[in-house]
């Protein structure tokens, strides 16, 4: 399988989050992210998975200083 394939992020979420490749126990490569600020990993195959959870964790990580703080 190709090592760097041109992906087209459209979220801006993406701009929070290292893209991954991970070969998973069905053998299958399928793409991660990792959070820049508290280096999480979340499953974000967009044929799966989508960015609804990219985009909740940029919403609540401690670690992401971009976030208001709530009382």
């Amino acid at each position: 399988m190709e090592a760097n394939r041109p992906i087209q992020e459209r979220s801006t979420c993406w701009q929070h989050f290292d893209m991954l490749w991970v070969v998973e126990d069905d053998g299958v490569e399928r793409r991660q992210a990792r959070c820049k600020y508290c280096f999480v990993t979340l499953k974000a195959d967009p044929s799966r998975h989508g960015t609804s959870s990219l985009n909740r964790h940029c919403r609540t990580c401690a670690k992401n200083l971009n976030n208001i703080a709530r009382d």
